[in-house]
């Protein structure tokens, strides 16, 4: 997508569950894809940018940010209760 279009797309939010991730490896780089589950069964594979790998884990879940059907910010829900 143009950056000028995806810059003019309605922002979406959802609830979503990682439940696969895998990297495609090309010949000068490698891309982290995560596959993401929503509240109505359906899954989507998405490239997830550097700066947010750390924040997807598989298992974990949260609200999948998006723009244009990409993939723009993920904020990760602890679901491993309250740290003492």
């Amino acid at each position: 997508m143009e950056p000028e279009l995806l810059e003019r797309s309605a922002s979406e939010r959802e609830p979503a569950a990682v439940v696969a991730k895998r990297t495609r490896v090309g010949n000068d780089s490698s891309t982290e894809l995560f596959t993401l589950e929503f509240e109505d069964g359906e899954r989507e594979e998405h490239a997830i940018p550097p700066r947010l790998a750390p924040t997807v884990a598989v298992g974990g879940g949260g609200v999948a940010f998006s723009k244009g059907g990409i993939l723009v910010d993920f904020g990760r829900i602890r679901t491993d209760g309250p740290r003492g």
